[in-house]
This record gives structure tokens, sequence and C-alpha cells, in this order.
């Protein structure tokens, strides 16, 4: 008994250690899950990692509604007229928002969105890009999105973002919402495209 347990703990470590090995995109999915909720170095300071992120107000760090874990990514446009903007390279000192692209493919990215109510509209767009470089952006629409439930969206980046080992992003409501409505992102994944 013991050495089948020891004989498929081996295989579960290999096939782990294999698909990390051929990820062909590496980011900190901790970070891209707003899991980290403090100790996020960024100008001189610490703070959780939207506040890290951010360059103009309105995401907030958010326990209200998750789709794993403890945190979640809230925007709430009743309260605010234009989307914030979170770029990831602002926390550059722990490297939180750095995205490796290892070779020249597609790829795409997914989030996971709550609307609690309301009509869904707009697109949240998250860019790959290198400082003075070239920039690819998907737009996830949140027409998609069920009122009242957790939905995941995916969206093809426009171009083949640029190999590199320190990219990084931004991500704002490139076309806010019709309506003041509260959005929540969470676990936000990028993959690459066969």
């Amino acid at each position: 008994m013991k050495r089948l347990k020891l004989k498929n703990l081996l295989v579960l470590f290999t096939l782990v250690f294999y698909s990390q090995m051929n990820s062909q995109i590496n980011y900190n999915k901790e970070a891209w899950s707003f899991e980290l909720d403090k100790k996020v170095k960024y100008n001189g300071g610490t703070a959780d990692i939207i506040t890290a992120w951010t360059q103009d107000a309105g995401f907030t760090l958010s326990s209200e509604y998750v789709h794993s874990g403890k945190y979640s990514c809230k925007m709430d446009f009743s309260k605010q007229d234009k989307s914030g903007k979170l770029q990831t390279w602002r926390s550059k000192q722990g490297k939180e928002g750095d995205i490796q692209v290892l070779s020249k493919k597609s790829y795409s990215v997914s989030a996971w969105f709550y609307i609690p109510s309301g009509t869904p509209s707009g697109k949240l767009g998250i860019s790959l890009q290198k400082s003075g470089g070239k920039e690819v952006v998907a737009n996830l629409n949140l027409k998609r999105v069920k009122v009242g439930e957790w939905t995941k969206v995916t969206a093809k980046f426009n171009g083949i973002p640029v190999v590199d080992k320190k990219l990084w992003s931004s991500v704002s409501y490139y076309s806010k919402p019709k309506s003041n409505i509260t959005i929540y992102v969470d676990d936000i994944t990028f993959q690459e495209l066969n």
C-alpha cells in the first residue's frame, strides 16, 4: 500500500513538474487571483496587490464576492464614472506583476466575473507589453456574464506578444458598462493557444 501511494505521488509530481516546464507563459497566479492582501512592495511602501498596481483609482480589493480564495477585485461604477487602471509594473520591487512569455505564440486570457445586479455590458481590457515596446490587448466582453453567478470569460490577445521575461500588464475597462453596475473579477489566467 505504501509503495502504491509513493508511486502515485511520484507520478503526480512528474506531471506537475512537466506542466510547469512546458508552460510558455509564466506569471504570479496568487497575484492574479488577488490573494496578496499585504506586504506587496511598491513606491517605497507596502500594501495589497490592488493598491500596489493602482495607476488610476477605482479598483479595490474585496471579500464580498469571491470565486476562490479570500479576495476578488471590485469596480463599482455607481461610485465612479470612469474606469480605474491597474499597471503591474508598479510592484516591480517584488516582481509580482512580471509576466514571462517564453515563445512566439498566440495567447488568451480568462477571468471569472460576478455582477450582482443590473445589465452586464462593457469590456475589461488586459494587455501584455514590454516597456517602450509592443503591446497586445485582450478584451473580455461582459455581455457574456450571467447576473448573480460567477461566469468565466475568455479572449484572445490581438497579436503575438514579445518574447521576454519581464513583460507587464495594464488592466482597465476600455469600454465601460452602460449602466452603474458593480463588477467583481477573480482568478485571471493566461494560456498558450494551440
